[in-house]
């Protein structure tokens, strides 16, 4: 289907790109009109927000999250894409304490529970199956580190949504990421707001959830400034206006309405 696909692009008089990436990827198609980047928003207060007590007692005590556990959680459909299975296979390479809260579901799950089972950390990961959007800040609050090293990704507001949750992210430097997250070590003139881990690589993430263990003021400086850009750039109120000037302004087409154009 990709000549449909890239039709779509070659026939559009205006394209609005979620992430530099695509913005890339039409110009590379040979997409000659104007393209504007505006992302995903995220609903930064209800992420930010504190979980009730008891919400957050329950879900700890539905996972087994005992003291002095660190849980890893990923939110995504559960496909090979998402690099669901680099993160199982990391667990190996981590101490016991340390477990993998999977929320989502898809046609890889079997996959990815045989991964656990050979990789001999099956009662390490817990997939808490489909989590309904309402839910959700409250197992970002009741984890430690976000962990999602994709393949591929367009842009990633479960990565925004951490930031907004105060957990710090473990990401791979694919597609539309690169655009808010920044690794000190790659990005040294940027703010941190995260960690970079390689895809297809466990030994990776397994280095970047432990320098997070290991360094808490890394931790602090993450969250904060992750949290204030997902405060500056991905909340719905700066999205929306954004949307209304950067392409509804900038698309004034006349419309007949009875006969009367307006």
């Amino acid at each position: 289907i990709w000549p449909f696909y890239r039709q779509i692009y070659l026939k559009a008089d205006f394209i609005k790109a979620i992430s530099h990436f695509i913005e890339k990827l039409a110009r590379e198609i040979g997409f000659k009109g104007p393209v504007a980047v505006i992302p995903n928003a995220v609903d930064v207060a209800k992420f930010s927000m504190p979980v009730p007590r008891e919400t957050e007692v329950e879900l700890k005590s539905k996972f087994g999250k005992k003291l002095g556990d660190v849980f890893l959680f990923t939110a995504s459909r559960l496909v090979l894409s998402r690099g669901v299975e680099d993160i199982v296979r990391a667990l190996a390479l981590l101490p016991s304490h340390v477990k993998l809260l999977v929320a989502g579901s898809g046609e890889d799950k079997e996959k990815l529970e045989k991964t656990a089972e050979d990789s001999g950390v099956a009662d390490r990961v817990i997939f808490a199956g489909q989590v309904n959007h309402e839910n959700l800040p409250a197992h970002y609050k009741i984890s430690d580190i976000f962990v999602r090293p994709s393949i591929v990704e367009g842009f990633g507001s479960s990565f925004v949504e951490a930031f907004a949750a105060g957990i710090p992210v473990v990401a791979t430097p694919v597609g539309g990421i690169p655009d808010f997250l920044f690794d000190p070590e790659r990005n040294p003139n940027k703010p941190a707001t995260g960690l970079f881990c390689e895809p297809n690589n466990p030994e990776s993430i397994a280095r970047a959830v432990g320098r997070y263990m290991k360094e808490p003021a890394l931790v602090a400086e993450v969250v904060q400034n992750a949290r204030a850009l997902a405060e500056k750039k991905y909340d719905w109120d700066i999205i929306a206006k954004d949307m209304r000037k950067e392409i509804f302004d900038a698309l004034i087409i006349p419309l007949e309405v009875f006969g009367r154009k307006i």
